[in-house]
């Protein structure tokens, strides 16, 4: 929020509000589109956050949604240890309320919150395309962190990721995308 902030906030381009995705205080029928990027995976409630993004959506709005799917994350050959890493690390996710299975669960969740003409795209993002070594950082280093903790995590990511470099391993990760539109006649 802080950086948004000091990118120059200053009431012609946009407005930084703080609060929450179940009741944000916004007027009902304000805005043409709206946007969740790597949100609902952590909330409890994702048909009460819905419903509020169609209360605030005016009619013909369009919500769009990027949202992470583990059952789109493999690594090839697999280290010794990962399943058990991405296992854990979804049930410490649950744990708080949210959904490591999310992305797949959107058009869903849209249709059943009043959203129409919803769709939805898989977004494959490779090892070999971003570079593993920031694959590997970014799509496991804070999964062995989670579960086994600082210290712990790190050895643990160390020892993968050595694995998967000694025999020239690869990737995937996949983020859903998906969109819906508030009716016209709402």
């Amino acid at each position: 929020v802080q950086t948004a902030r000091s990118v120059g906030e200053d009431g012609d381009l946009f407005t930084v509000r703080q609060g929450s995705i179940y009741e944000s205080s916004l007027e009902d029928n304000s805005f043409d589109f709206a946007y969740a990027r790597l949100v609902f995976q952590h909330l409890a409630e994702p048909g009460l956050a819905l419903k509020e993004l169609w209360r605030i959506l005016k009619p013909g709005g369009v919500l769009a949604v990027a949202d992470v799917d583990d059952g789109l994350f493999m690594i090839y050959p697999e280290p010794p240890g990962f399943d058990e890493v991405v296992s854990q690390t979804a049930r410490l996710q649950a744990e708080k309320g949210g959904d490591r299975m999310i992305g797949r669960k959107m058009p869903h969740l849209m249709a059943n919150n009043g959203f129409i003409n919803t769709d939805f795209r898989p977004f494959m993002v490779t090892s070999r395309t971003m570079g593993r070594e920031v694959f590997l950082k970014v799509a496991l280093s804070f999964r062995c962190a989670r579960t086994a903790g600082k210290e712990a995590g790190q050895e643990g990511f160390e020892a993968m990721a050595s694995d998967i470099r000694s025999r020239d391993g690869y990737g995937v990760v996949g983020v859903y995308a998906v969109r819906g539109e508030k009716a016209n006649h709402a």
